[in-house]
């Protein structure tokens, strides 16, 4: 007995370290399992954003900001806890840059709760963030963002590639799929005149994309969707009214009903980025300082000088080019001949 009690004793700090261990495992997979929700459920909205592959982390962070930004231009205050902060506070922007991420991951006024909230959807780079209050529309958030890039010309996007809205989500199969688009169509389309003419009657066009899943098949998903769409409405691949999006992501399937679509870029940040007007466009001479100018018109003058000078030396070389032309050409193939004979 004093035996066991001695070695319990001389191994105390054996088990007190195993016993940390097994608690610190403990709180990692309750960390990990609690930080993100595992896949995409039915039912939610959000919005999928595509990025580099092993950008994920920086892509999430990038995304949260420029969503929050919009939304809270389509609701003022939204990420207003009811505190005032000083001036000191407010001046210093970067020290409470991690604040900031923080409201926006665990607050939202009037419900208390989170505004959004990242899902693994299993797909190298893909994050969903997921939209936790009913008054905010993907669609209306990812729109104000990208005409506002398209507005300024300025792209702050430097992960983020593409802004998938997305209003509902089932489980991949087709004909959950068609009753899932049938429920959105009712909830998002206007009513249709069936005996309008054709000129008359809005259009729709069908985007299917899948990653990470074999089974799913374009033709099944396409022609059990068609059915189930408004009759008042005709297809227009080209330039639709509305887009259904399918994205089938292993075994979820989102979709999303967008207008505009073809307008922004398929929703794509960067491509909206280089078609905006107002993106790249270097100074002009009006708009340097006046040093610049200077220097620039100082470079222009010697340069013009050099321009007359080098075209008036070819045009000597074209003269003597055409006297040697009317000289008669000297036979030296007998000097040849007898340079080799020799």
């Amino acid at each position: 007995m004093a035996e066991t009690e001695n070695r319990s004793i001389g191994d105390k700090s054996s088990v007190l370290t195993y016993t940390q261990i097994k608690a610190k495992r403990q709180r990692y997979m309750r960390k990990v399992a609690t930080s993100k929700d595992k896949g995409i459920k039915s039912r939610q909205r959000g919005v999928l954003v595509t990025c580099g592959t092993r950008q994920e982390s920086q892509c999430i962070k990038e995304s949260l900001l420029l969503l929050s930004e919009s939304a809270e231009k389509l609701i003022p205050g939204l990420f207003d806890d009811g505190s005032k902060n000083d001036e000191g506070s407010s001046a210093d922007k970067a020290k409470n840059l991690e604040d900031e991420l923080g409201k926006l991951r665990h607050q939202g006024k009037g419900q208390g709760g989170a505004v959004f909230s990242r899902s693994d959807v299993g797909v190298h780079g893909t994050i969903f963030i997921k939209f936790e209050r009913d008054d905010l529309d993907p669609a209306k958030v990812v729109t104000e963002l990208l005409d506002d890039v398209r507005e300024t010309g300025q792209n702050r996007s430097r992960y983020a590639v593409r802004f998938i809205p997305v209003h509902d989500s089932c489980y991949a199969k087709p004909a959950e799929a068609a009753a899932m688009c049938q429920k959105l169509a009712k909830e998002k389309l206007p009513p249709a005149k069936e005996d309008a003419e054709d000129s008359e009657k809005p259009t729709f066009a069908i985007v299917f994309r899948k990653s990470n899943s074999s089974m799913a098949h374009r033709e099944d998903y396409i022609k059990q969707v068609a059915e189930v769409m408004p009759k008042g409405y005709k297809v227009n691949l080209k330039n639709p009214d509305w887009v259904l999006i399918l994205e089938v992501m292993k075994s979820t399937c989102c979709a999303a009903l967008l207008k505009r679509y073809y307008e922004l870029g398929k929703f794509n940040i960067q491509t909206l980025y280089e078609r905006s007007p107002k993106a790249g466009k270097a100074a002009g001479p009006d708009k340097l300082p006046e040093a610049q100018q200077e220097q620039s018109a100082a470079d222009v003058e010697p340069l013009a000088e050099k321009t007359e000078k080098y075209a008036a030396q070819s045009s000597e070389g074209t003269q003597k080019a055409e006297k040697d032309e009317d000289k008669p050409e000297v036979d030296n193939s007998d000097k040849q001949e007898s340079a080799v004979g020799k």
